[in-house]
């Protein structure tokens, strides 16, 4: 399951493979509605406001990818709460992981992705095919 601390609730996910090659990383703050989780290769923006990253409804604009091997999740019932977090700025991303808005990123979605320095790709682990 996960660590349940104050207002947050971490789940530990396994291995992850959806960075390719070198990347590019920065850490960041994320803030969170209530009641939202955030998860591994959500797409996201920052609000001009604030200067913190949300969550993107859409790809449009300088974007980032979440880069946490933990679902995060606001647990505090009413308020936003803000979570540091590594977020991938430039390089090779696996497509079928970038989430936005709760869907899978399509192709429009991946080519305005790469304005960002992001390359969304389509990718198939051969290795493990042929290791069956």
């Amino acid at each position: 399951m996960g660590n349940i601390t104050g207002n947050s609730q971490i789940i530990n996910h396994g291995p992850d493979d959806l960075f390719i090659g070198d990347n590019e990383f920065a850490s960041e703050v994320l803030s969170l509605a209530a009641a939202t989780t955030a998860k591994d290769g959500y797409v996201l923006v920052r609000n001009n406001m604030s200067g913190k990253l949300e969550l993107a409804n859409d790809v449009s604009g300088q974007c980032f990818v979440l880069a946490t091997r933990d679902d995060l999740v606001n647990t505090s019932g009413g308020a936003a709460m803000d979570f540091y977090v590594r977020v991938c700025i430039a390089g090779k991303v696996k497509k079928s992981g970038i989430t936005v808005a709760g869907t899978a990123l399509t192709a429009a979605q991946a080519d305005a992705l790469r304005a960002s320095g992001i390359l969304a790709l389509d990718v198939t682990n051969i290795g493990k095919q042929d290791n069956q």
